[in-house]
Parts: structure tokens; C-alpha cells; sequence
């Protein structure tokens, strides 16, 4: 024990010890208090006795098996640069070895120390200056429980490193760089926007392409046949390549930079220019031509070049997904067996946004769905309909859904207790239903499966009827908690918070909840009617006195109105229409689409209304589920409520939407959204 005076440092007054042999061992502390000088006042001694209980004597047991071990040799792993990994896990703590690491066999010194195996870590890494075979050595011995050895042993392999390469700085001359910079620059293509270069230098040198629009290559020494870019502008544009060669320290030695400017033309070709009607009807046959049916999946693979919008009609009601451009391969698995007619509609658009060329071609497919929908048990079938009516609320109070879990074979029909039902449907469909009030209602629930694919005869069938509780404000009656009063004043409120610029006017609303609002701008214009806090705003046209009604009503939990009232503003608007209003610009992402067009005479959603679109000249066309062209108005503005050109209502279903609108207000239609919606009467 080191002979060291020192100072006591609760709670750090802790040592450990461990002892290599059992038995008893009496441990003493001697301890004295000191004065500020240093002096000791008094001292003391502790001791205490631990008994080391004698360990088992493992090791020493078998000198063949440690032979075995020797024999197996070191684990000797290349890494490279002449390093090497050197292992001997096969040892365990019975054995140690006689140095801090294996002899490398170069003359590196290696320090004397008996160090006990601790496999997996019995590993060493060395690296070798200079190339050249070398004898690794490394010595082991097991020793027994008293340290002493009991025989011991020696390992030797040889790795071979090799000698260096001559450095790069002595192989390639700046003027081999600068060569093959310039044949790289000369190798440079242009096609329209796209800029292609082939670079070929040796693998010593490191290069940077820089492509003058604030986009460069990472550096690399790998050769590269057409490495191209895409410009976004037309322009003149700078190419850089700059090669670069480093010596064995990672200093350049020699550096080549090379430039050419190069023209690109991105404006986009129009594709009606370069392609004909009977290339159009030729890919469509191609494509239908590569139809692949699989059981009741079919597979339409489309080759169109890039400029061609196309979409599949699928013959089975269902809704064609989003139109493709270009290459595109579009599947449809059927839900049941028989005969489709499956049409392929593509159709290509100019530069002003006109539709120059379509066509639709159609094929008959039989899908041949091998499915006894009738081989389920009663007992799989009422877990599949328990699984149907544990519906969960989503989202808002007033929203539930039903997420059936059945197959293609199950139809599921659901009458949501407010005069709206649903189905029949497939029965993997989730299925939502948003109410419109508060109140009790009697849902009724139908699953079954059609014998033999006929719906008009069951197999299998499910039905039961629950009631759903709606109540959106489950702490109470808003008409108990809000008085007559307080409407009168927020409306009040809201009111005097009307603010103008130009004719711009905004209000903001800060009701509960729970109370229904509705604004008159007094213009003819109205804002949809909503609940809560929210801000709403609108433009006025035209000069004039103008008389702005705000109403607000609060209904009871079962949709009964409790209390309402209404106030309104006299507001003089003067548009000054000999300012010029500033330019907001049209800006598509902002637009709200209908899904949905329900004219039926009710008053509500009879129109296609686009929102957001003030500021847009907007042209339409409309498409059916075959491809036709129904109906097509320029300067759009809520003019279709369902009917064709000559003004007959068309028949419900999906039809395709083909919106473009000129955002620059060039008198070119630059920007173009497509969309489905569905038409509805019923």
C-alpha cells in the first residue's frame, strides 16, 4: 500500500481490492483529525476481516485441448494500406499472453506484459510502413488458479504487404490533366435543356464539374459516359471542369481547370406539332394490345410519349384514377367474374391548353374470378359483421365510420337513421358519414354475399340496427350556459370589428361553438354559414351603399333552435375604380375543387363553383367516362350545373375534369389541373 497522507473526501472514502487466492484477510485503515496547520490532534485504527472463498480450479485440466487451441493459429484480417487486424479469440481466461500485443515482425517494439485472454477482444491492428513479407509472433501459456503456468505455446503467420505505388504526382503532368479536360468539354451534347458530357481521366485525378447555375458534381475519380444536367432557364451557361491530383500527403501537386459555354432552349416543344392523330390511335392499340388479364386482375401497360395524358375506363362503375402521363402501366383487379368493356382515353394538349388531339378505343375482357364466395362458415361470417359494426367516432363529434374487413365477395349496405344510406359496397371500403345535427339515430347495417355472383340471390346475410348518439357538446346545452344577451352582443361585436381596404372588407366573428352564423354582404354575395371563431372577408365590384346582415343562432342537443338574432351595418363602398388594384396573381395550389355536383333543385351545391379563383382566367372541359368531350366553356365562372352543350342534363356518374387557366395573363394557358367529380341528382 502506498505510504500517501491523504485528506478524507466524503463520499469518495471508497477503495477496491480484489485478492487472487481465498482465504480470511484482516483489512486495516489507520486515520488521525488534524488542526488547520497541519498538526495531527489524534489517531486511530480500523480492521475488519473478509473471507475469500477458494476458487475451483478450471484451468490447467488438459494440455491437448490447449494444443488444439495453439494449433488453430491467429485470425488475420487484411484491411487495407497495409494494415492488418490480428485476433486470437479462441482463447479464454484460463489462458494468458506474454505481451501487450503480438510481435509485428518489423521492428516495432512491443512491451513485456503477462495479459489475461478477453476474447472476443483478443484483437490487435498494426500498420507496415514499408512493403514486404512479415512474421507475426504472438505466445501463450494457461496458467492455474495460483498463476503459475502450466504449459504454453506460440503462434506465427506471415502477411505480405505490398510495396507502394509510384504517387500520382509522378505519373500524370499538368498538360495530361489539361488534355483531358479539354476532349471532356468537347464531348459536351445539348438537347434543348439537357446538357451531356463524358469525362475520362486517369484514376489518380479527382474532378469537379460546375454546370454555371449554382449546381456542381461532388468530386469524383470515377469516368463517367454521359453525365448529363438539366437547365430550368433557357440561357448561355459556363461549364467548369476542374481536375485535380494530390501527392501522398493530400496536397494538390497539379490542378487543370478548363470552360465552355453552352446554349440551351428550354422552351418545350408543343407536342401537337410532332405528333399525329394516327400515332395516337396506334399507342392506344399498342397498349390494349399489351393487356394482361390474371384472374381478376387486368394490367394496361401504356408506351405514350411524355406529352400525352391517358386514362382508363375500367367498364365496372368504378372511378378511374388520376390520368397518367407518358409510360405508365394501370391494373384493376374485378370484384366479380364477367364481361367488360375496359377504354383506354388519351388525349394531348397544346401550348395554349386546347385539346389538338384524343381518342378513345375500348376492348371486351372476361376476367375469370375462381371464387365460392359461398364456402364460409356462419362463425367466420359473424366476425366478419361484429367486425363491420364496431364503428369508431373520426375526427369532428358528428362523424362516424364503419371499417368492414371482408372481401370482394361481401356487399355491405348502411341507412344512417338521417334519410342518407349508402350502398350496396364493397365490403373492404371504409365507409364515413359526417351528421348534420345533434340527436339519437336508428343505424341499420346489411353484409351478405351474392350466391354465384347473382345479386339478386343470397347466400350469406347480416343485418341489425343500433342507434347512435351525436352530441357534439356532451358538457351540456349551449342554450343553458348562453343566453339571449350574450348572442345579441357578440353579434354586436363582431360588427364593429368591420374593417376596409379599398373594397376589400373583413369581420371578424368570435362566437362559441356552439352558435351557428351566417353573413349577407349585402351585394347579393353570401359566406357559407359556420360555427365558432373565424375571420371572413370580400370584395366589392362596384360603388354603393350597402347593408351587411350578420345572424347567429344557437340549437339545442336534438337540432332545435334555442335563441337567434340578427344586426346589420349601413357601409358607403367606395372602390375608387380609377386606381389600379394590384396584381395578386393566379396561383392554382390555392384552388378548393368539389369533388361533387348534386343539382337537384334543393338549393344547395347546384353549381360547380371554383374557389380561390378570382384573380384566374380559367378555361373548362369536361369529359365522360368514355373519353367525350360533354361539355367546354372559356372564362369560366359557375356556369355548369350538370348538363351537356346542348343543354340536356347528363347522366349521373363520373366525369373528368380538364382545367387550365393563363396565370401570367399572357393570353396562353400555361397551367393545367385535372380532377374527377362525381354527379349526383339522387
Amino acid at each position: 500500500v502506498l505510504p500517501s497522507v491523504t485528506q478524507s473526501d466524503a463520499p469518495n472514502n471508497c477503495w477496491t481490492h480484489t485478492y487472487s487466492i481465498g482465504g480470511p484477510y484482516t483489512i486495516t485503515l489507520n486515520v488521525e483529525e488534524q488542526n488547520a496547520n497541519g498538526d495531527a490532534c489524534w489517531d486511530g485504527q480500523m480492521q475488519d476481516v473478509v473471507d475469500c472463498p477458494d476458487d475451483p480450479d478450471d484451468c490447467c485440466q488438459d494440455e491437448s485441448a490447449f494444443d488444439v487451441l495453439v494449433n488453430q493459429g491467429l485470425q488475420i484480417t487484411d484491411l487495407g494500406d497495409c494494415t492488418y487486424q490480428v485476433c486470437a479469440n479462441q482463447f479464454d481466461d484460463c489462458h494468458w499472453f506474454w505481451t501487450a500485443s503480438p510481435a509485428w515482425g518489423d521492428g516495432t517494439p512491443v512491451l513485456p506484459s503477462v495479459t489475461q485472454s478477453d476474447a472476443p477482444n483478443n484483437c490487435w491492428t498494426h500498420s507496415y510502413a514499408i512493403g514486404g513479407p512479415y512474421t507475426i509472433t504472438l505466445n501463450v501459456e494457461e496458467q492455474n488458479a495460483n498463476g503459475d503456468a502450466c504449459w504454453d505455446g506460440q503462434m506465427q503467420d506471415v502477411v505480405d504487404c505490398p510495396d507502394d505505388p509510384m504517387d500520382c504526382c509522378d505519373m500524370i503532368s499538368l498538360s495530361d490533366i489539361d488534355a483531358d479536360n479539354a476532349d471532356a468539354l468537347n464531348s459536351i451534347s445539348v438537347n434543348g435543356c439537357e446538357v451531356c458530357i463524358n469525362v475520362d481521366h486517369e484514376d489518380c485525378v479527382e474532378w469537379i464539374i460546375d454546370w454555371g447555375d449554382g449546381n456542381a458534381t461532388a468530386p469524383s475519380s470515377t469516368d463517367v459516359n454521359q453525365l448529363c444536367h438539366d437547365y430550368i432557364t433557357t440561357g448561355n451557361y459556363i461549364i467548369t471542369i476542374t481536375g485535380s491530383v494530390y501527392d501522398a500527403n493530400g496536397v494538390i501537386c497539379h490542378e487543370a481547370i478548363n470552360a465552355e459555354m453552352v446554349d440551351t432552349d428550354c422552351t418545350p416543344d408543343d407536342c401537337c406539332d410532332q405528333y399525329e392523330a394516327s400515332d395516337l390511335s396506334q399507342d392506344i392499340t399498342d397498349a390494349l394490345s399489351s393487356t394482361v388479364l390474371d384472374d381478376c386482375e387486368l394490367c394496361i401497360n401504356g408506351e405514350f410519349p411524355d406529352c400525352v395524358n391517358w386514362f382508363v375506363n375500367w367498364g365496372d362503375g368504378s372511378t378511374p384514377i388520376g390520368s397518367s402521363m407518358g409510360n405508365d402501366t394501370r391494373c384493376l383487379t374485378y370484384d366479380f367474374p364477367g364481361t367488360y368493356t375496359a377504354c383506354l382515353f388519351a388525349y394531348v394538349i397544346d401550348m395554349d391548353g386546347d385539346t389538338c388531339l384524343s381518342e378513345t378505343q375500348c376492348i371486351d375482357v372476361s376476367p375469370d374470378c375462381d371464387t365460392d364466395c359461398c364456402d364460409i362458415s356462419e362463425e367466420e361470417y359473424d366476425d366478419l359483421f361484429n367486425d363491420l359494426i364496431d364503428f369508431d367516432f373520426e375526427g369532428d363529434c358528428d362523424t362516424i365510420c364503419f371499417y368492414p374487413d371482408g372481401e370482394f365477395c361481401d356487399l355491405v349496405t348502411i341507412d344512417f337513421g338521417d334519410g342518407t344510406s349508402v350502398g350496396p359496397m364493397g365490403g373492404d371500403d371504409e365507409i364515413c358519414h359526417v351528421y348534420g345535427m345533434d340527436g339519437i339515430y336508428n343505424v341499420c347495417v346489411t353484409m351478405y354475399r351474392p350466391e354465384d355472383f347473382d345479386p339478386d340471390i343470397n347466400c350469406i346475410e347480416r343485418d341489425t340496427c343500433f342507434d347512435v348518439t351525436i352530441d357534439c357538446d356532451p358538457g351540456g346545452d349551449c342554450c343553458d350556459d348562453y343566453l339571449q344577451a350574450d348572442l345579441e352582443q357578440d353579434i354586436s361585436d363582431a360588427l364593429a370589428t368591420l374593417s376596409d381596404l379599398d373594397c376589400n372588407y373583413c369581420i371578424d366573428l368570435d362566437f362559441p361553438d356552439c352558435v351557428q352564423w351566417g353573413l349577407n354582404w349585402g351585394d347579393g354575395s353570401t359566406s357559407p354559414g359556420g360555427s365558432g371563431m373565424t375571420t371572413l372577408c370580400h370584395d366589392y365590384t362596384v360603388d354603393s351603399t350597402i347593408t351587411i346582415i350578420l345572424s347567429a343562432g344557437v340549437s339545442d342537443g336534438v337540432g332545435s333552435q334555442c335563441i337567434e338574432a340578427l344586426d346589420s351595418v349601413v357601409v358607403d363602398v367606395n372602390c375608387e375604380s380609377d386606381m389600379p388594384n394590384p396584381d395578386l396573381g393566379c396561383d392554382p395550389n390555392s384552388w378548393l375543387i368539389p369533388n361533387g355536383l348534386t343539382p337537384n333543385g334543393d338549393g344547395f351545391n347546384e353549381e360547380l363553383i371554383f374557389y380561390n379563383t378570382e384573380d384566374c382566367t380559367i378555361n373548362l372541359k369536361i369529359y365522360n367516362r368514355w373519353g367525350q368531350m360533354v361539355f367546354v366553356q372559356d372564362d369560366y365562372d359557375k356556369e355548369w350545373h350538370g348538363q351537356s352543350e346542348n343543354g340536356e342534363n347528363l347522366p349521373d356518374g363520373t366525369y373528368y375534369l380538364l382545367i387550365g387557366t393563363d396565370s401570367q395573363r399572357d393570353g396562353q394557358f400555361d397551367q393545367f389541373i385535372t380532377k374527377y367529380i362525381d354527379l349526383r341528382r339522387e
